[in-house]
């Protein structure tokens, strides 16, 4: 065979491997990330030791493993169940390089990526996951029936706690298909609706930037009138003060002299007395003597 058939019938394969592939999972995909081996530039330095095991089909009573979900919820559970913090920490333990240039996107991508396959990355996003929602994967257990899981998902999206329910939700072998895909939808236009709300944050936050500079002058020149006030009052008080201080030693030298007086009136009665009791005295001496 000629190489011009050889490519021929290889475009062709790759062509039905992809409608397969389409058919099999309906599903848009949240984010599209190529597999990490094909992608040189992601694999050695966002998440290096890509060690491939074979992957096992997971028995229908065994919860899933995190690369044995279809490939489309990957880009969900790495974007709700996990902050970019976690991500970043997985990405330490594997070895990879942290570099302030790296965005959040690209370490997004590259963990979407990783999660194909049983490789390291997977595996410790497995077992973080696990760990973390452990109590919502215990709740659910509970469930038998398909209203008891829907029961469960309801209760998790009327409070927010959306992530743990929904990791449990898609690795529970007996959850019904139909909620499934629910769930699906409502996780992927909560992530519509919380890019939405951060845009309106932003541009609030840009708004009240722009009234910062008009806020700050406003304050100042507050603080201003404020001190010149105080200092205003502070003048009033210190005046009120010497005018007390005033008054309370007047009136002691009002007590005071009001005291002399009375001491000096007595003293003047106490005289006047004195030479009554004299002057009588003396007209007492004379009647006696002329008798």
């Amino acid at each position: 065979m000629c190489d011009l058939h050889s490519s021929v019938l290889n475009i062709v394969q790759d062509l039905q491997d992809a409608s397969q592939n389409h058919l099999a999972a309906p599903r848009k995909p949240l984010c599209v990330a190529g597999s990490l081996k094909d992608n040189p530039r992601l694999a050695p330095r966002f998440l290096p030791l890509l060690a491939q095991t074979t992957p096992q089909k997971p028995a229908a009573t065994v919860r899933k493993k995190f690369w044995e979900l279809d490939h489309f919820y990957h880009c969900s559970v790495i974007g709700t169940c996990l902050t970019l913090a976690e991500l970043r920490q997985i990405q330490r333990r594997l070895g990879g390089l942290v570099q302030g240039a790296d965005s959040d996107y690209d370490l997004h991508r590259a963990f979407v990526s990783a999660a194909r396959e049983a490789t390291p990355a997977s595996r410790l996003i497995h077992k973080h996951l696990e760990r973390k929602y452990k109590p919502a994967i215990q709740q659910l257990g509970k469930a038998q029936s398909a209203e008891e899981f829907a029961a469960f998902w309801d209760a998790a999206l009327a409070t927010g706690e959306v992530a743990g329910a929904y990791w449990a939700l898609i690795t529970q072998p007996g959850a019904p298909m139909s909620l499934l895909d629910r769930i699906y939808g409502e996780i992927h236009m909560l992530s519509h609706l919380s890019g939405a709300s951060i845009r309106v944050d932003m541009q609030e936050l840009n708004r009240l930037k722009r009234r910062c500079p008009e806020l700050e002058r406003q304050l100042a020149e507050a603080q201003i009138i404020m001190r010149r006030r105080l200092a205003e009052q502070q003048e009033i008080i210190g005046a009120l003060n010497t005018r007390l201080a005033l008054t309370v030693e007047t009136e002691r030298k009002l007590q005071a002299a009001e005291a002399r007086l009375t001491m000096l009136e007595e003293q003047t009665q106490a005289t006047q007395l004195s030479a009554e009791v004299e002057s009588l005295t003396s007209q007492l001496s004379a009647e006696r003597d002329r008798r």
